[in-house]
Parts: structure tokens; sequence; C-alpha cells
């Protein structure tokens, strides 16, 4: 059996069902990923590399790359591993990161710096010394990721412009892999509460770049606006499942826009709101992947309809999502052996 060594940056991209230490039990990218491959053959070692280790025993590695952060616990070893694979296969988990990643091209040496300096080998890897030798390795790594000429994959709904997220990249090497065929769904307690409530649901921060967006679909609101996540405003913040069943209670459903609209970038949400017969309000270029159901909603459109024809949006909304968005795993296959190729 072929074997291959799935690690990353983070604790998310190193740890396998990484969703059941969660404090919130999301259920990351890296699951379906890991799942498809398996179902594809492969012997998954989903685990932190250790700098300084021997890889030559896999046949593939896949290195989750992340912006730089303080979650970057194991980036040390992620590192590490691309140096010393070279042919290593790389991986995005974070909408956030393209954009920082996209500019580490510039200057090399200030990323390594940022990376090695006292802070983050006290605060942030699991590593607590830095030798010698390791520095270079990661500059060879960065080398590689700055290059653009590596296959690099990330979660993608079906009918995105995902490449717009690597304008850099070689465009042949930019690949996706449709998530939701192999992610673990979420169910409400209860399916079908009577009736639903007249209340809107934002489960997010509302930070600079979500804000603009936020006040225009919120603009004349009635309805209560509930929400949720934000530990400095002591918002409630629920696990992954007692969200779903929330979800179920409540009509409107908001997600926020952020600058990666169009891409296809996988979320969870459209799926879990669709299987509860609730309404999703999105952002129009992330809408529009899914169908004409999801474009040019606001709350008061929503506030102005009847029962019926809530219903009727919501049944079209879902109809609208598993039309764009089969649940056909040998699409996710196909999309993964092409970037394995």
């Amino acid at each position: 059996m072929k074997k291959i060594l799935v690690t990353g940056f983070t604790r998310a991209a190193c740890t396998e069902n990484f969703h059941q230490k969660s404090q919130i039990n999301l259920c990351t990218a890296h699951y379906s990923f890991v799942e498809c491959l398996r179902d594809m053959g492969w012997q998954v070692d989903q685990r932190p590399v250790t700098a300084g280790e021997d890889l030559s025993g896999y046949d593939k590695v896949v290195v989750f790359i992340m912006h730089i952060s303080p979650f970057n616990s194991y980036m040390y070893g992620a590192l590490w591993a691309i140096s010393q694979r070279p042919d290593a296969y790389l991986a995005i988990e974070d909408w956030q990161s393209p954009k920082n990643i996209n500019t580490w091209n510039r200057d090399i040496d200030k990323i390594v710096d940022s990376v090695t300096n006292d802070y983050y080998i006290n605060n942030v890897v699991a590593e607590k010394e830095l030798r010698p030798e390791w520095k270079s390795a990661f500059k060879d790594a960065f080398s590689i990721i700055a290059a653009g000429d590596r296959p690099i994959t990330l979660p993608a709904h079906l009918g995105g412009d995902y490449k717009m997220l690597f304008p850099n990249w070689k465009e042949d090497k930019v690949h996706s892999w449709f998530a939701p065929a192999y992610t673990l769904h979420r169910q409400p307690n209860v399916l079908f509460p009577e009736p639903k409530q007249r209340i809107f649901n934002f489960a997010g921060l509302i930070q600079s770049e979500t804000e603009n967006w936020f006040n225009k679909v919120t603009k004349d609101a009635t309805w209560q606006i509930m929400q949720y996540g934000s530990k400095s405003k002591k918002q409630t913040r629920l696990t992954e499942e007692e969200m779903v069943t929330v979800f179920n209670e409540q009509w409107g459903i908001l997600m926020a826009g952020y600058w990666h609209a169009g891409s296809g970038w996988w979320r969870a949400r459209p799926q879990q709101v669709a299987d509860v017969g609730s309404i999703l309000i999105c952002e129009d270029k992330e809408g529009a992947v899914f169908g004409d159901p999801y474009v040019g909603l606001t709350c008061a459109k929503l506030e102005g309809m009847t029962d019926e024809q809530l219903e009727r949006l919501a049944a079209d909304q879902k109809e609208a999502y598993y039309t764009s968005q089969p649940m056909d795993k040998s699409i996710t296959r196909r999309q993964i052996e092409e970037y394995l190729a």
C-alpha cells in the first residue's frame, strides 16, 4: 500500500479527527482530504513532523501551509519536511493565508527571521530550540513555496474561480478538492421545529473586512439579530452541532462576505443551512456559485416575505445547492488524483 504523510503548520493540519479535540468541534477541511485519500487506497499518516527527522520512507508528502500566525505550532517541522522533500505537495487550510503567502517571494530572509526570533521559539512553535542547520532548511522551504511551481490545493465548492487566490502561481499547479462529498455533515437535534423564528443569525466576528457587508445586508432590519462567537463581546459560543440546531430554529442565516468571494472557497455553512430548510444570506459573488436563489438577498427582503414565500425560497436554495454541488465522491477523488499526479 502506498504511504503518504499529511502534515502542516498547525495542530488542525497535524491531528487526525481534530474536531474531536476542538472546543467547538469544528470539522476542518483536512478531514475531507484525509478521508478521500484513504478511500483512494492510501495509507495516511496525519501527524506533526519533528525538525531533523528522516522522511524518505513516504511515497508522497503533503504539507498544509498557512500565513505567519501564532497558531503555527508545528511550523518548524513542516518547513523541514518541505526542505527535505522538495517534491512535497502543498495545501491551504485557511482562507486568510493566500494574501500572505503570495508576498513571500519579496524577501525570504525577512520571512525566515520573523519565524525564528525569540518570540516565535518561546511562544509559538513546539520546538524550544533553534539548531543552526534548521534556519538554512527553512530558507530552502520558503524559497520552494515562493517559487509558485509546486502543486498546491485548497478546499473549494464546484464552479468557483479558485485559481484567483494564487494569481502568481503557475496556473496548472493550482488545484482544488471538493470537500463537501467527504466532510463530516452535522445534523440538528430536532429536524423541523414549528414554526421557525423570524430571527437573523450571525455566527462570526464583525471586523474591518466584514463590517461593510454586514451593515449593507442588515440595513432596515427589524427582526432580532442574534450574534454568536465573540468572546470579547461575551456572545454565546456553541459547538458546531449546537449551531446547526440553532440554524434549524431561525429563518435568516448570515454568512459574512470576504475578499475571496467568487473563488468557491469551501465553507460548511451553505450546506448546513440548506439541510435545515433555512435561508442563507451571503455575498452575491459567493452565492452565485450555488445559483440564483442565493443572489440579491438582504434582511429587509426576507422580512417582506410571508411564511409560504420563506419556505419556497429555502426550498429553492436547497435545490440549487445540491444541483450545483452534487455529493459525488468520484469528483473529489478525480481532483486529488490530478493534484498528486
